[in-house]
């Protein structure tokens, strides 16, 4: 049995456009990170940015009408000061506790294909990648987060 869509109901890029546009919308719309972006990889070495990248995506529920997935993404905030002082550091550990607040606040994302059951892991500093590594001054405080997206649809089984 194949699953298949009502032609009118059409198809969706759920991850881009409902969970990893939506969370750099949150945090633009939250807070001025400077750049805001989606990239596997760091792109950006300004004073401040924010990069997110889905990890993976689960399916928690698949049946004939509807399925339901669980979406997983990496938020990491990045802050560059060659010579950190104690108020860099203060404001490296503000920006990124106001980060993970932003996305705890918003366990739910309502509108067509909004998420619900977002949630917030627990802030990792400072550990970074090997092409991180190689940029001097750079701190980096990344989360995982994790929600739940229900797709309904006006299904047919094929036989």
């Amino acid at each position: 049995m194949a699953l298949q869509l009502n032609a009118a109901s059409g198809y969706d890029d759920v991850f881009w456009t409902n969970v990893l546009k939506k969370i750099e919308a949150l945090i633009n719309d939250s807070s001025t990170y400077g750049h805001v972006y989606i990239a596997p990889t760091m792109q950006d070495k300004s004073p401040q940015s924010v990069r997110i990248w889905g990890d993976s995506a689960d399916s928690e529920v698949l049946k004939h009408t509807e399925w339901i997935k669980r979406y997983n993404a990496n938020i990491s905030l990045y802050m560059i000061s060659e010579s950190p002082t104690e108020n860099f550091y203060r404001s490296f550990y503000e920006q990124s506790e106001v980060l993970y607040q932003v996305m705890a606040n918003n366990n739910t994302v309502t509108g067509a294909l909004g998420w619900y059951d977002g949630v917030v892991e627990d802030i990792i500093y400072d550990e970074l990648d090997s092409i991180e590594e190689g940029i001097d001054g750079l701190h980096k405080a990344s989360f995982d987060f994790s929600c739940l997206v229900n797709r309904i649809t006006t299904a047919t089984i094929n036989l």
